[in-house]
């Protein structure tokens, strides 16, 4: 393929293993005599948009958004798994982001927009080592001495986009492998940092075989910091993290995350140095099925999964995934303590675990439900449904509502004189519930010809459903 009619660049620049992207157009430019600027819109992907200096800071990055690939391997000679080693093309496919790398966050807040380099790389023709642009990447481990961040003759910060010639400082243009009379070289800080920071980087940027998945990638992280005890045990690793970076990692490795958000680089990174093992040991760790069962002890989402609704009426009765977390974790129900609250989708009721990790009821629907179907219960006093049921008046009166609404019980739940289902009234019930309105003050709307007539719309499946919406819909 062509390129506004030039197939390949008059002068062959040959790629540096390690090398940016950016510093092998910079010299592939250079050698061709001609600027930088025109040899980026040669191979741009978008014809319609004319690359300016701005944009030179997403080269690096993920060049298949900025650059047609086919024309920048043609013009420049590139190979095309060179051009992925000088960007960080292969560290966003490990991590799953290749599909939409330029917008993936994996990296925000990695990548410097100012130069910090080796005067001897430069010196050696190596050009700008794609590392170096990693914010904590702070010395050349080939050289043995820290990187330099500004020029040494102006003393002005580089930024990429103002640089024309790879050796040259764009303010002062001095050469920058030329070194002022006063230098001294400057040692290598925390050099088993680096050593570590750079070593994994290398093997992300170099290699195209890594993959890991968001939810097993935190297992191993939470598994690792839990120095491989196949039990988890949360204080001994919070004391090397911060409480939303917990939060997130663990909710990753639960599965239970509403809002996905990455797990960034820079903190794999930290795990990997604070726990001395490198990326390719933690792509080969197997975590324990005990680890994982115990990271998921107490986690209501996995209850969720392998408990189903129970109520003989309810249509997904036995069916996975018919119940849902509420969240809500610790309660009390006739003195019993009770956990990990769950709800029924379908016939809204309402679940916990006893101690003894017994599905309980706490609608009492289930158990009323029997109850009717044995008695009628219409002409009962006060007191004769009080030692049937076993509730007070408060709770008979919502369950018989439940069952009335929905017409399910054969036998009569209330006396032949009853109020009937208003399909108006249903409607401004959920409209109220839509605009803000509490179901408290709903209550005593003028409307209702009494308390039944209220119960038997409150607790009618349309008006139980826009409930549940509100309320789990986005826990599901």
């Amino acid at each position: 393929m062509k390129a506004k009619g030039i197939q390949t660049l008059p002068s062959r620049t040959f790629y540096n293993e390690g090398e940016s992207l950016l510093s092998f157009l910079l010299r592939s430019a250079y050698n061709s005599g001609i600027s930088v600027l025109l040899l980026l819109n040669m191979i741009r992907k978008n014809e319609k948009y004319l690359l300016h200096r701005g944009d030179i800071r997403r080269i690096d990055f993920y060049p298949e958004s900025v650059f047609d690939l086919d024309k920048l391997t043609n013009l420049t000679g590139i190979k095309r798994s060179d051009l992925y080693k000088g960007t960080f093309t292969n560290v966003l496919y490990t991590f799953g982001y290749g599909a939409n790398g330029e917008k993936a966050r994996l990296m925000r807040n990695m990548l410097r927009e100012t130069l910090h380099y080796c005067t001897q790389c430069l010196e050696e023709g190596l050009g700008y080592n794609l590392m170096w642009k990693v914010d904590g990447v702070d010395s050349c481990l080939k050289h043995n001495q820290q990187l330099e961040n500004h020029c040494l003759h102006c003393k002005k910060e580089i930024c990429y986009q103002h640089i024309v010639i790879i050796n040259r400082c764009p303010h002062c243009d001095e050469l920058l492998t030329e070194l002022p009379q006063n230098y001294l070289k400057s040692g290598i800080e925390n050099v088993t940092r680096q050593q570590s920071m750079q070593t994994n980087l290398y093997e992300l940027i170099q290699r195209t075989d890594l993959r890991f998945e968001a939810q097993a990638l935190a297992q191993k992280l939470l598994y690792l910091m839990n120095g491989f005890q196949s039990v988890y045990q949360a204080a001994a690793i919070k004391k090397s993290l911060q409480g939303y970076t917990f939060t997130y990692l663990l909710q990753y490795a639960r599965g239970t995350i509403s809002t996905p958000k990455n797990i960034k680089l820079s903190f794999i990174l930290e795990i990997l140095h604070s726990q001395s093992v490198d990326i390719n040991s933690l792509s080969m760790i197997e975590v324990p099925k005990a680890f994982i069962d115990s990271l998921l002890e107490g986690n209501s989402i996995q209850w969720t999964r392998e408990y189903t609704c129970v109520a003989p009426w309810c249509k997904e009765k036995g069916r996975p995934n018919s119940l849902i977390s509420t969240n809500s974790r610790q309660a009390r129900k006739a003195g019993e303590k009770l956990s990990h609250y769950l709800v029924c989708k379908e016939c809204f009721c309402e679940y916990a675990f006893n101690k003894e990790r017994t599905l309980v009821e706490r609608t009492s629907f289930i158990a009323s439900f029997e109850i009717i179907n044995k008695c009628d219960i219409s002409s009962m006093t006060w007191s004769e449904k009080k030692k049937c049921f076993l509730m007070n008046r408060e709770q008979i009166r919502r369950v018989s509502a439940y069952f009335n609404a929905r017409q399910i019980i054969k036998r009569g739940i209330y006396p032949q004189n009853q109020s009937e289902i208003n399909c108006d009234l249903l409607t401004k019930f959920v409209s109220a519930l839509r605009q803000g309105e509490r179901i408290a003050d709903i209550r005593y709307w003028y409307i209702w010809e009494g308390y039944e007539h209220y119960l038997l719309h409150r607790y009618h499946p349309v008006v139980m459903s826009e409930i549940f919406n509100q309320r789990y819909v986005n826990l599901s």
